[in-house]
């Protein structure tokens, strides 16, 4: 008959948080492409965010593992939201955790942009911090679409820029888009939107100043 203390030997030690997360690596090896996206001429399979929180749900179940986000950061330029998220993975059985950080970004010119950039962040946080393989590639695809977003807001504000530069030179009498460009140290074929929309402001300001003073 076995003793307390030879009982007691054989009792298996519990898993700590990255031993777990190697369990969930054995059990979630490989997703299958469930979805199909569509983009202008472009169709591709992709993984869902349905598909990859449910598979590893059911790993973290098992394994007595919990996931939470617990800090979020967003920005949003034009119809393009940014978000950034640190989630906190934790041993339900010891409290000890890990923290993972991950990126989304979502394009809607409605007010869906933050929940898609959410979603694509969590999505990613799983695959990414458990080496699951889809044989996914829709990064491409993914950043020609936000790229085509990010064209469409600098050409819009290209177009507002100049709107406005024409209305400061014809209130002055003077210049030229030229000069103003170079006041202005923005460079005509940049698309960076923050630089686009300082300027825009700026502009707003010198038009506004040059109103004022050919009424006064």
């Amino acid at each position: 008959m076995a003793t307390k203390t030879e009982e007691q030997a054989v009792e298996p030690k519990p898993l700590n948080i990255h031993q777990k997360m190697l369990e969930v690596m054995k059990k979630v090896e490989y997703l299958k492409k469930d979805d199909k996206v569509e983009f202008k001429n472009t169709s591709y399979k992709g993984l869902s965010e349905e598909k990859v929180t449910s598979t590893v749900r059911q790993a973290f179940v098992e394994l007595g593992l919990v996931m939470y986000p617990i800090h979020q950061t967003s920005t949003r330029v034009g119809n393009l939201t940014t978000i950034d998220v640190t989630y906190r993975l934790v041993n339900a059985d010891g409290g000890d955790y890990v923290d993972i950080v991950s990126t989304g970004e979502g394009a809607d010119s409605q007010d869906k942009a933050a929940g898609k950039a959410m979603t694509y962040a969590y999505k990613y946080a799983l695959l990414r911090s458990f080496a699951i393989a889809s044989g996914e590639d829709t990064d491409k695809i993914h950043s020609a679409k936000l790229d085509e977003e990010l064209k469409k807001k600098a050409n819009e504000a290209h177009a507002n820029i100049i709107k406005l530069m024409d209305q400061y030179i014809a209130l002055r009498e003077t210049g030229s888009r030229e000069k103003l460009y170079e006041f202005l140290k923005i460079e005509p074929e940049t698309n960076d939107i923050n630089m686009l929309n300082y300027v825009i402001g700026k502009l707003n300001e010198m038009v506004k100043g040059a109103r004022k003073d050919a009424t006064a």
